[in-house]
């Protein structure tokens, strides 16, 4: 005798073994009634085929009621992954599990380097050579290595570094060694007149105290050494448009160990911001010029762009409040510089200047030709009374030129205007 359960199982093995398709499988393991049936139909030794109909009748007596036919609905989207893997041979289980993304990042530009390459450093440089304390990363060296490299290219940068020489000499009282480029026939000359005291800066500085000297025309850092040894107090802040001299400017005052003090700014001064392009002449770093990057010369020099700052800008960028010295050597930029301190009234606030007077910077001649061609005769008058007329500017050159002083009784003023 079998139980139901057993029955139940027999009768769909034998369904299965007949070749049957039954769809209502899940209902006839649920549905008591149609298991009695098939047991009962058991029982009486029915046939295949019986037991087939007795199972279609159960199934249809457990069917629930007829409903009306719904409007069938598009398949929506599955709201989770799949738990299928995907089939499609492109794509790949980690694809499936991609970390949350994150907002891109701004790339950052490369930093130009601090030293010179390995490579430079590890061939047989000369121990007292410049080239060495930029390897050695000498205190100062990697900001101007570094600066260079963006004015000059690596190129470059190491071809005129490979041509500076030391000088020992004394500056502001102190003993120290400077650079020059050996191929400059004014270096010598420039550093003699510092180091015997050409301006008289001990005497115009000695009652500095803590207020600013502006050093317009740096070349080299020979006059801005003095003038921070002469006036530990005082703030110094020192300019020059030239990249090649910037950069030995830069050294000579790691050299003094006076680059974390004085401030060190590579453009030019004048009447107004802006831009200006020069030519350095490497064998008269001092006679560089200022009009024109294409200008022809006999030296062989290189083009360069430089900014143009303004003493108001300065004013208001460094908070200078007392001025004790101005020097101006700029080579020709006093005529737009000056000029605007006249105009604006800041040469009222400079106690002292010292420099140069520079009429070769233009068209030479007896005329007022000789002078800005918008200026009139009456301009020129002012400013050159101002630049050699005046007790506390004391220009070392440029100034007993009769024939350019507006002043003089023997200037022609047949181009007055």
């Amino acid at each position: 005798m079998f139980t139901r359960r057993e029955c139940g199982a027999f009768a769909l093995g034998v369904l299965v073994t007949g070749g049957l398709l039954l769809v209502a499988v899940t209902q006839f393991e649920a549905t008591g009634e149609a298991m009695s049936i098939l047991y009962a139909g058991s029982q009486q030794g029915a046939t295949l085929g019986a037991a087939a109909d007795l199972f279609q009748a159960a199934s249809e007596n457990t069917r629930p009621p007829d409903t009306q036919p719904t409007e069938s609905k598009p398949l929506q989207p599955r709201a989770v992954p799949s738990l299928v893997p995907s089939l499609d041979p492109l794509r790949t289980v980690s694809e499936n599990k991609k970390p949350p993304e994150t907002p891109p990042t701004e790339s950052k530009p490369l930093q130009p380097r601090a030293v010179p390459s390995s490579i430079l450093c590890r061939k047989n440089v000369a121990a007292s050579s410049a080239l060495a304390l930029f390897c050695r990363e000498a205190p100062g060296y990697p900001e101007i290595w570094a600066d260079g490299m963006l004015m000059l290219g690596e190129k470059a940068l190491v071809d005129y570094v490979q041509h500076w020489g030391q000088h020992p000499t004394k500056l502001g009282g102190k003993q120290l060694s400077v650079w020059y480029d050996r191929r400059d026939l004014k270096a010598s000359a420039m550093l003699h007149e510092q180091a015997v005291d050409n301006y008289g800066l001990k005497k115009l500085l000695s009652d500095a105290g803590d207020k600013w000297i502006l050093d317009f025309g740096g070349n080299a850092g020979f006059t801005a050494i003095c003038e921070a040894n002469l006036a530990p107090d005082a703030h110094v802040l020192t300019m020059e448009p030239s990249p090649w001299t910037y950069l030995i400017l830069r050294a000579n005052l790691a050299q003094a160990k006076l680059h974390s003090r004085v401030i060190a700014l590579r453009g030019g001064m004048g009447g107004q911001t802006g831009s200006l392009q020069g030519v350095h002449y490497f064998t008269a770093s001092s006679g560089v010029s200022l009009h024109a990057a294409g200008e022809r010369s006999s030296h062989a020099g290189g083009a360069f762009t430089s900014p143009i700052f303004t003493l108001p800008e300065l004013i208001k960028k460094y908070s200078i409040d007392h001025i004790a010295l101005v020097k101006l050597d700029c080579e020709g930029c006093e005529f737009s510089s000056a000029h605007a301190w006249l105009q604006d009234g800041l040469s009222d606030r400079i106690p002292q200047m010292v420099g140069e007077f520079h009429h070769a910077a233009f068209k030479g001649g007896k005329s007022i030709q000789d002078w800005p061609k918008e200026w009139t005769l009456s301009d020129a008058k002012r400013f050159y009374k101002f630049m050699c007329g005046t007790p506390s500017v004391v220009m070392h050159k440029g100034c007993k030129h009769g024939r350019r002083d507006p002043l003089h009784e023997n200037y022609d003023s047949s181009g007055e205007r």
